[in-house]
């Protein structure tokens, strides 16, 4: 009986996280009261001002107007679910936008299945250029479930998008730039205020603003035109 007991705990539990995990990133009007009283005391920062952001560089992987003058810099982790579910969003508002998507790596650890797909990804990127990177990653958001021969998978959908196979093990094994790069691109992230991926930032003329979550496509278009508006207002004044 105690077991039986022990066991709908667990579940209740369980139930209970995951439900409170799924709210956080629901745009919910609700939840999103709640993050912006907690973004007011400093609990967390879902929208903010920010400083030290890299401008776009040479080696960033780029989609959208190189002349415009909204960045939207992503910050993500091809692991992540919610960077997945955020892929289409992004390349829709490049498409339609008068906006540059800069992609960028965020992740905790430089060891790991994640870091390690970041490292295929750019070597990918090296070796058969961004056409075949944006591929590749589209791969790795679609399959983030892949079984434990996920080096043998990657390995056989970059030599797909033409990538010299030797070339993209020995890039794996060994290119410490690459690997320097990502830790780079996850340093600037967290001291940036990321708490978690997808972390995005709009930047309008030099001015950044941090986004921590933004799902649904018409409201984050909003929330993107919103701050820009005030921007442009604060130029002003």
């Amino acid at each position: 009986m105690e077991r039986i007991f022990t066991r709908r705990k667990i579940v209740v539990i369980t139930a209970v996280l995951i439900l409170l995990s799924t709210l956080v990133y629901v745009e919910h009007p609700s939840v999103l009261a709640l993050k912006t009283i907690a973004s007011s005391i400093g609990f967390i920062d879902s929208e903010r001002n920010v400083v030290g952001i890299t401008d776009v560089r040479s080696i960033d992987h780029t989609q959208g107007s190189h002349d415009a003058n909204v960045l939207l810099i992503e910050y993500s982790d091809f692991s992540c679910v919610m960077c997945a579910m955020m892929q289409d969003n992004l390349k829709r508002i490049a498409e339609e936008e008068r906006v540059l998507l800069v992609s960028r790596h965020l992740y905790p650890e430089t060891s790991g299945t994640s870091f390690e797909k970041a490292v295929a990804a750019e070597c990918v990127a090296k070796h058969a250029g961004e056409e075949a990177y944006f591929s590749f990653v589209q791969y790795l958001y679609k399959n983030q479930y892949i079984p434990d021969d996920s080096k043998l998978t990657m390995l056989q959908k970059a030599i797909s998008l033409g990538t010299d196979i030797q070339e993209f093990e020995r890039c794996i094994a060994s290119d410490d730039r690459i690997r320097a790069r990502i830790q780079n691109d996850s340093e600037e992230g967290w001291h940036l205020g990321a708490r978690g991926t997808p972390y995005i930032v709009v930047v309008y003329k030099g001015r950044p603003i941090g986004i921590s979550y933004a799902n649904e496509y018409e409201k984050f278009l909003h929330r993107v035109r919103s701050l820009v508006a005030n921007a442009q207002e604060n130029s002003r004044t």
